[in-house]
C-alpha cells in the first residue's frame, strides 16, 4: 500500500499527458533520423563511382563519393547486393520518415519490413534478365547479386524438369509482385487498405452491436 502511495506521488510530478507528449517528441525524432539516413543514402548512391576504393576493390585514387569512403562503401554493397533495386530503399525510408512526421505513429513496422523483403527480392529478380545499358558501372547486372542467384537456382529448377525458359514472363509477374509489394511496404492504404477493410469493418461494427440497437455511426429516430 505505502509503494503504491510513493508510486502515485513519483508519477504526480509530472503534468498530465507526459507520457504522450514525450512519445510524440521521440517519434518525431526518429522520423528526422529516418529522412536524415535516407538523404545520406541517397547521395551515396547517386554519387557512386566504379573506381572509389571498397570492400572488394582496392584503388589508391581519390575517393569521389560524395560521403568519402564511408559512402562508397554503402553505395557498393548496395548495389553489389540489390543492383538498381537499391535505389527504392532511401525513397521507403524517407516515406517512413515523413510518415511519423506528419502521424507520430508508424504501424504495423513489421508487415512493412515484410513487404519490403519481398518487394526487394522479386524486383532484383524482375530486373536480372534485362540487359544492362552501357552506363550501368557494375559487372553484375541491374538486379545484383541477389537477383542472379535467385533466378540461376529457379533456371536449374525448371531445367530439372524439363520446363520451358521462364525469363519473360517470370519477369512480369516478379515485377508486378514487387511492385504491389512495395507500395504495401510505404505504407500507402488509401487506394487499396482503406477500400478493402471497410467492408470488414462495418460487418465488424453490425456484429459488435447490441441485439436491438443500430450499429455505430447509425441513428434512429421515432418517425423512421
Amino acid at each position: 500500500m505505502a509503494a503504491s502511495q510513493q508510486t502515485s506521488g513519483l508519477v504526480n510530478l509530472f503534468p498530465q499527458g507526459t507520457g504522450t507528449f514525450m512519445r510524440r517528441r521521440l517519434a518525431e525524432l526518429l522520423g528526422i533520423a529516418l529522412i536524415l539516413v535516407a538523404a545520406v543514402a541517397g547521395a551515396a548512391l547517386v554519387t557512386f563511382h566504379a573506381g572509389d576504393p571498397s570492400l572488394n576493390t582496392a584503388s589508391g585514387d581519390t575517393v569521389r563519393n560524395l560521403l568519402g569512403l564511408p559512402g562508397a562503401i554503402i553505395a557498393d554493397l548496395g548495389l553489389q547486393v540489390f543492383g538498381a533495386v537499391a535505389a527504392l530503399i532511401p525513397v521507403v525510408l524517407l516515406a517512413w520518415g515523413w510518415t511519423l512526421l506528419r502521424r507520430r505513429a508508424l504501424n504495423a513496422l513489421a508487415l512493412r519490413l515484410f513487404f519490403l523483403l519481398i518487394a526487394m527480392t522479386t524486383l532484383t529478380v524482375a530486373m536480372s534478365p534485362l540487359d544492362r545499358p552501357e552506363t550501368w558501372p557494375l559487372a553484375t547486372g541491374l538486379g545484383g547479386v541477389t537477383g542472379e542467384l535467385i533466378l540461376g537456382a529457379l533456371d536449374r529448377l525448371f531445367r530439372q524438369f524439363n520446363l520451358p525458359a521462364l525469363h519473360g514472363w517470370l519477369g512480369s509477374a516478379a515485377a508486378v509482385i514487387g511492385t504491389v509489394a512495395y507500395i504495401c511496404a510505404l505504407g500507402f492504404r488509401g487506394a487499396i487498405g482503406c477500400r478493402a477493410r471497410a467492408p470488414w469493418s462495418a460487418a465488424r461494427s453490425a456484429c459488435s452491436s447490441e441485439p436491438g440497437r443500430p450499429p455505430a455511426g447509425r441513428s434512429t429516430s421515432p418517425g423512421a
